[in-house]
């Protein structure tokens, strides 16, 4: 009895680790989460995370204060990073060009708020450089510096880019968050925000693999 015991333990202590192994992933690659377009390699040793938003869009003003929250707390080795599209409208090219702006002037994040919150709270429709020039004035910036800034090659540079990021990565939704340069996730997909910050968190995990 004893020796059937022994053999029986011997079996299980075999079998369960081809057991654990044999378990599917959390997520599944097309269905939960797919490779971008074009691969966008990195050379810092670092898993950049970067969410695609449009300004216009419901969804992404929902979204901002939940991955603002994921991203204040994440590791040492992941970088967080928001990339602004505008899929082709004119106007939206004009949010690009503050967006960028307000980086070089260091006044991001107040920016970038006032042009969210003219939109889905006040229910306005900024979409001149005068009305950018407002939000970047109650931001404390001298309206010389914002014309400067705003017309500069720099920015310019800066918005092509973005432009390009966002078409090489195949985004046709948003908001929608690349992992490492290599996979995208959107809500659409995730069914949820929570669900979606749930891939993210497992597609950087795969990443360090």
């Amino acid at each position: 009895m004893r020796k059937s015991l022994y053999r029986l333990l011997a079996c299980f202590l075999v079998l369960t680790p081809l057991a654990c192994s044999a378990q599917p992933e959390a997520f599944v690659e097309g269905e939960h989460y797919r490779e971008v377009r074009n691969v966008e390699s990195g050379d810092d040793g670092k898993i950049r995370v970067t969410e695609v938003f449009w300004y216009g869009c419901p969804h992404c003003y929902q979204f901002e204060p939940i991955i603002k929250e994921w991203s204040s707390a994440t590791a040492d080795d992941v970088v967080f990073e928001q990339l602004p599209t505008a899929f082709g409208r004119p106007s939206g090219r004009v949010h690009l060009k503050a967006f960028y702006a307000a980086d070089e002037l260091d006044v991001q994040q107040e920016v970038h708020s006032a042009i969210f919150n003219a939109i889905h709270e006040q229910g306005r429709r900024p979409s001149s450089e005068q009305e950018m020039a407002g939000f970047f004035e109650q931001a404390g910036v001298a309206p010389e510096d914002f014309e400067k800034t705003f017309g500069s090659f720099t920015v310019e540079n800066r918005v092509r880019r973005a432009e390009k990021r966002v078409s090489d990565f195949g985004v046709t939704s948003v908001p929608t968050v690349i992992v490492d340069g290599r996979w995208q996730v959107n809500a659409g997909a995730a069914g949820s925000y929570e669900r979606l910050l749930e891939i993210v968190d497992f597609l950087i995990n795969k990443a360090r693999d």
